[in-house]
């Protein structure tokens, strides 16, 4: 199994994330990981972690949320639903793990 995470930190500002992508060099147009649009509407397939220190802000909104922060509004990329992280103080981090071959 391989984790990818990212690890976010928005003193100020929002991040948005949509359209992740991973596929195997032998098989490219195989998706491995699970929920990668967020079109679920939530974060399934997707662990999220906030430690203690930071202010947690984060979730999946619908394009027609419109989440707006300072002067930026942040709308999905494709489809109806993307990640928005705007947590503050600290770190947190959104992983998933996935099924992967040596060589493949």
């Amino acid at each position: 199994l391989t984790r990818l995470t990212f690890a976010f930190r928005e003193d100020v500002g929002v991040f948005a994330l949509d359209t992740v992508s991973v596929t195997s060099i032998l098989a490219p147009s195989v998706q491995l990981l699970a929920n990668n649009g967020f079109e679920t509407g939530s974060e399934s397939s997707w662990t999220y972690c906030c430690p203690s220190t930071a202010m947690s802000w984060a979730g999946v909104a619908q394009y027609s949320d419109n989440i707006y922060n300072m002067g930026v509004t942040y709308q999905a990329q494709s489809g109806t639903f993307f990640y928005y992280d705007g947590t503050g103080s600290g770190y947190d981090y959104l992983s998933q793990m996935f099924s992967t071959t040596v060589g493949g």
